[in-house]
């Protein structure tokens, strides 16, 4: 009988962040967890805390800091909300902050954004970002929206009333650039589960 492996995973909501197979690290948080005291200094001999297989380390991808760095927003909150990721669908995006983006942002009116403009502009700004070799469009934008299994019925009206995105030969979706300061906004107060347009 093969004996039993154990992983310590971290998670932002329900996206895995880091995980780590260190028997060391587990045992530490077992006692941890029994005993209900905090982590000490490691152990005797041991010269350095276990590494992390972490996804989105800022030194191993520079682009997800940079990302965060643009919308004012700290790499956790942006991984927690976001995903970001170089492969497809590039977003995934986390169901409690769309819940909260929705309660704060109008369904109506000059400031409501849909939720394709919500997606295409997340997408076309991480894509940007990134420098990924893919054009940001509205199917793409839907496959976004299909994570939290969100679906924009009207997502070529939504694109277009969504004033700071601009669509291109192709179907391609860009940022208009005298409007990425609102679009960043948006993004800014999905990642931060608050209303736009509070200053940071």
């Amino acid at each position: 009988m093969s004996s039993a492996k154990l992983t310590v995973i971290l998670k932002v909501d329900d996206i895995v962040v880091a995980e780590s197979e260190d028997p060391i690290l587990w045992q530490r948080l077992l006692g941890v967890i029994q005993s209900g005291g905090a982590l000490q200094e490691p152990m005797p001999g041991r010269s350095e805390a276990p590494s992390f297989q972490i996804e989105h380390e800022e030194e191993g991808d520079p682009s997800v800091a940079r990302f965060a760095k643009a919308l004012k927003v700290s790499v956790a909150d942006l991984l927690g909300a976001l995903s970001p990721s170089k492969e497809a669908p590039y977003l995934t995006l986390n169901m409690h902050n769309w819940e909260a983006f929705k309660k704060a942002v109008p369904a109506r009116g000059i400031d409501a954004v849909s939720p394709i403009g919500l997606a295409g502009t997340a997408l076309a700004l991480w894509i940007k970002e990134a420098k990924l070799d893919v054009a940001p469009t509205q199917a793409l934008a839907l496959q976004v929206l299909g994570t939290i299994n969100i679906r924009d019925p009207n997502a070529s009206r939504g694109i277009k009333n969504t004033k700071w995105l601009m669509v291109r030969a192709g179907g391609t979706i860009s940022i208009n650039p005298a409007q990425v300061s609102k679009a960043l906004d948006v993004i800014r107060s999905f990642c931060l589960m608050r209303k736009p347009g509070i200053e940071v």
